[in-house]
């Protein structure tokens, strides 16, 4: 498990108070030439802990110091300094000569010649994936009971001898009646995942703020009353200016394994004795993701919702069952969000790989429990110098109940270390970022410009703060099913859709669209006749064997058997996206396809899961209850593009627009052709242990063997990829009655009357409806 913020320009002052952001400073782009009256003062560096130290007297007038060469500079607001500067740059920013280039500009734009410092930094090892067979442990995590209040799952580390003893766990572990929702070696602590270059071009280090919006975002102060869980391996300093009256005082993994362990209040009150709470042993990384989630006016580092809550969780030097544990402790503290910017990834020993599954129960538990749960996708992208194997997955990211976020440059750019997997649901800023810091020699204010998606994560849960202080009633699933409608073609979040799926987009001009109108999120839900042969596989597919018997009992319910397979004969089809009408009257929309098959009464299949646009199968054996079933899950992630325009002599005062819409679906469709089933993506896949939980948990001869079972599964998706298929090449779908602007209505296909739309373009219905017919608003 590592920290993935890699890249650090980290900025301490010396005397004198931190100043304001420096959203009003110059811009760092630097004129061809230096100025030769602005005289850069000596820099000197210093290798401490592995990083580089320096420090400068101020420069007069100066208003930043910029860090870098031509195509990859930083600018630091000078306020941050005080009667001396300090900066500590971490080995992965550094030039690979070791240069380290510093100048000092001026509000006019002017900049001085950069006085350069060279280092001679330390190698550093590459990642090794495989572990030791020395102090390996068996990770066993317990299920629990939602319906009984304070259940909540348990977790045991078992030390193991050798890896034969550790497999021997593992499968006694998973035995009839065990409880066990995952075995697996419990994963150590990771290096950290590296960080290639941060891009090209030059920025001021609180870009994000525009980019997000801050200007515009709601609540005063924004996300008042939501508390966000920061899961990290260090404290946060909560004395920082930043952080200060933000920050409560949260928990430790050991302590609460201390006081767990033992009633005794003597032996509690030793374990707490000042060490061991998470705003103790401050550090970096959990400072900075603090700060930018709740980051106060009195401090430089612009937190997108400073009005939120951190409980901060520290797990120590950590492995997955820690942090299990530490999300297990923030849910029942009752935060409303968690965010992890940490990852752990799959390792191996000799011939056994083991992923860390067990994190999944966590997340699950923190789903049942109505909390968010936010992950970096971590740093492992395809760029040159990103560390780990090249978009391997990463846990937590993957887990289908968590936001997966990776991040963009100031170019807007994707990130060139941020991972292309089909888990990351969304990008945010992750790029030369003003965030706060813990300096590791003195008690000063300190400031620090960082870069990864462990800064990107923060942003998106700052962000559904905000939204969960306007809609506290949304559930972690159903904020899932609207990142599809909250990002741009890009992946980018797009906080203007956010604003207007919340209804508060009134008047355009007031959030710098000056060429906007008017702006609204619509829904479009489609349904077929059954004469069209998408209703014929749909029916095939609920046709298959309702129910796959191990041993029934003979109850008349499918639930009182031992061995069941869920299905569903009512699908969801969806086309979201938002409406601008420009002020010339023209028109744009954006599109994103929200498919589902939820299971019965309208419950996701699995804990949690959500499968949006893809569709899931599981087998479940009652009698291991607690246990996480064997789920195979799919998604087609399918492109939407829409054409729409504005009905004449609708656009009125006092009056809803109405708009002409059509919609092709595909790679590669067109306004007048359908495009192609885009590749699968295999979200999730362990559908082979259902033979043996069948065979463990059956008293009797099969009535449907797993040989005869599996070309069941194997028909189910091959017809729902059918059915894919069938719904592209129906398109494009062109309605033939306009959308109204604000309300609900329905319409037809034209050229295809069986297949009917029904819309609906109020903000409040925005919502997945599992039952035809009816919005849930």
């Amino acid at each position: 498990m590592s920290a993935f913020c890699a890249v650090f320009v980290v900025v301490s002052c010396t005397g004198g108070d931190s100043q304001s952001s420096a959203d009003d400073e110059a811009s760092s782009d630097r004129p061809a030439r230096a100025d030769s009256s602005i005289e850069m003062t000596e820099v000197t560096a210093e290798l401490v802990d592995g990083a580089v130290s320096l420090t400068w007297d101020p420069v007069d007038d100066a208003t930043q110091y910029v860090l870098g060469g031509v195509d990859d500079d930083v600018a630091v607001p000078a306020g941050l300094c005080g009667d001396g500067c300090a900066l500590t740059v971490l080995p992965e920013i550094i030039r690979p000569d070791g240069e380290i280039p510093v100048s000092a500009a001026t509000a006019d734009g002017a900049f001085s010649e950069p006085f350069v410092v060279v280092v001679d930094l330390p190698d550093h090892p590459d990642e090794d994936d495989e572990l030791s067979e020395d102090k390996l442990e068996v990770l066993l995590v317990y299920g629990w009971d939602a319906t009984v209040e304070g259940s909540s799952p348990e977790v045991e580390v078992v030390p193991v001898d050798s890896l034969e003893e550790a497999e021997r766990i593992i499968e006694e572990a998973m035995e009839p009646d065990s409880g066990v929702v995952s075995a697996s070696l419990n994963l150590p602590v990771g290096t950290s995942a590296g960080s290639g270059p941060a891009s090209s071009g030059s920025a001021l280090s609180t870009w994000y703020a525009d980019a997000m919006r801050y200007d515009v975002l709601p609540g005063n102060p924004r996300g008042d009353g939501v508390l966000v869980g920061t899961i990290e391996a260090v404290g946060v300093d909560s004395s920082h200016p930043s952080l200060a009256g933000a920050v409560r005082d949260g928990r430790h993994v050991d302590y609460w394994l201390l006081t767990s362990a033992s009633d005794d209040d003597d032996q509690a009150e030793t374990a707490s004795d000042g060490v061991h709470n998470g705003v103790s042993d401050p550090g970096v990384h959990a400072t900075a993701v603090a700060s930018l989630v709740v980051g106060q006016p009195a401090g430089a580092v612009p937190g997108i919702a400073p009005g939120a809550e951190i409980y901060p969780v520290n797990i120590g030097d950590g492995s997955e069952a820690d942090m299990v544990r530490g999300i297990i402790m923030a849910v029942d503290a009752g935060v409303d969000i968690i965010n992890i910017s940490m990852v752990i990834g799959c390792k191996s020993v000799l011939w056994l790989t083991s992923c860390p599954n067990g994190v999944a129960a966590a997340t699950d538990y923190a789903e049942s429990k109505g909390v968010i749960v936010v992950a970096g996708a971590g740093n492992n992208g395809g760029g040159e110098g990103c560390g780990g194997s090249t978009n391997a997955d990463q846990w937590p990211a993957v887990l289908d109940t968590v936001i997966s976020v990776g991040g963009y440059a100031p170019s807007g750019e994707v990130y060139s270390c941020s991972p292309d997997r089909p888990d990351v649901d969304v990008l945010a800023p992750a790029v030369r970022m003003l965030i706060a810091d813990v300096d590791r020699r003195d008690t000063s204010s300190k400031y620090a410009v960082g870069s990864g998606t462990s800064f990107a994560a923060p942003l998106i849960s700052g962000l559904l703060a905000i939204v969960l202080a306007e809609r506290p009633d949304l559930t972690p699933a159903h904020v899932r099913s609207l990142l599809t409608q909250w990002r741009d073609d890009v992946g980018r979040i797009d906080v203007i859709a956010v604003l207007a799926w919340l209804g508060l987009i009134d008047d355009p001009a007031a959030f710098g669209l000056d060429d906007v109108a008017a702006v609204t999120p619509y829904t479009v839900r489609l349904d077929f006749d059954d004469v069209e042969p998408i209703a014929g596989l749909v029916d095939r597919v609920s046709h298959l064997p309702e129910i796959i018997t191990t041993h029934g009992r003979g109850g008349q319910h499918r639930d009182q058997r031992e061995g069941v397979w869920n299905y569903t004969d009512h699908s969801v089809w969806e086309i979201t996206g938002t409406i601008f009408l420009l002020s010339d009257g023209n028109v744009e929309a954006t599109g994103a396809w929200r498919g589902t098959w939820p299971g019965r009464d309208g419950k996701p299949r699995t804990p949690g899961m959500m499968v949006l646009d893809g569709y899931q199968a599981w087998c479940h054996v009652p009698m291991m209850q607690g246990v996480r079933s064997p789920t195979k899950a799919v998604r087609w992630d399918i492109p939407v593009l829409v054409e729409a325009s504005l009905v004449p002599g609708t656009n009125h005062p006092g009056r809803p627009a109405a708009f002409e819409l059509s919609f092709s679906l595909g790679v590669g469709a067109t306004s007048d052709e359908a495009g192609e089933l885009p590749l699968l993506t295999l979200l999730h896949n362990d559908l082979d242990r259902c033979e043996g939980f069948i065979g463990l948990h059956t008293s009797a001869a099969l009535d449907s063997p797993w040989p005869e079972i599996t070309p069941v599964y194997a028909e189910y998706f091959d017809t729902v990829e059918q059915i894919n298929e069938e719904l592209i090449a129906a398109s494009p779908f062109t309605l033939d009655s306009p959308v109204v602007f604000s309300g609900d209505g329905t319409a037809a296909v034209v050229e295809n009357p069986d297949i009917s739309v029904e819309y609906n373009t109020d903000p409040a219905c925005q919502v997945m409806g599992h039952r035809g017919g009816r919005w849930s608003c």
